[in-house]
């Protein structure tokens, strides 16, 4: 995904996965307060099916956002090495 994507389309990527994973929270509460036995089997069935969803969204965020805070690092770092650089050649000229 490191180069796939620029930062923006990762960032929207992002909220959108953010977005669907309270979309599911919302549906395990209501789930989890209907006027349903605790052991009904479809009840069960669809906890299930919730949670492999909610899984499989943290490890794309978790992906996403790992890729995003890469990115950031190398930002910073080529950053410091241009300052570094265009101090050094200040110098070099000044003295």
């Amino acid at each position: 995904m490191d180069g796939l994507f620029t930062q923006e389309h990762q960032q929207r990527y992002l909220a959108m996965l953010e977005a669907e994973q309270q979309r599911l929270a919302r549906r395990v509460e209501m789930l989890l307060s209907a006027n349903v036995a605790p052991d009904d089997p479809l009840r069960l069935a669809l906890l299930d099916d919730l949670q492999s969803h909610m899984d499989r969204l943290n490890a794309e965020l978790a992906m996403v956002g790992s890729t995003l805070t890469r990115q950031r690092g190398r930002q910073k770092a080529v950053g410091r090495y241009l300052q570094a650089n265009s101090y050094g050649n200040q110098r070099s000229f000044k003295g």
